[in-house]
């Protein structure tokens, strides 16, 4: 990537960094792209680390594999949102 458009890339980082906080509610990842530009191409790497591995393996999985009920997936994807959520108040 050309130097100048990496520079540009980092203002907002720089913005977020010395004129005021992260967007409110963001998740750390938001702030970790808006610092780290280039990671944000990385779109599959985006996708593992924003969906639960439990939903990741349910689409996954060989048919022929033992099913897990789709209630149990739910519930630790709702237990995974809670403590997300607990963890921003």
């Amino acid at each position: 990537m050309e130097a100048a458009l990496l520079a540009a890339l980092l203002v907002i980082d720089n913005v977020l960094s010395h004129e005021g906080p992260p967007p409110p509610h963001a998740p750390a990842m938001v702030r970790e792209l808006l610092a780290h530009p280039l990671e944000a191409q990385d779109a599959e790497t985006l996708f593992l680390r924003a969906v639960p591995a439990a939903l990741v393996d349910f689409v996954h999985r060989p048919a022929q594999a033992e099913s897990r009920i789709f209630n149990e997936i739910l519930s630790l994807y709702i237990n995974e949102l809670n403590n997300i959520y607990k963890e921003l108040h």
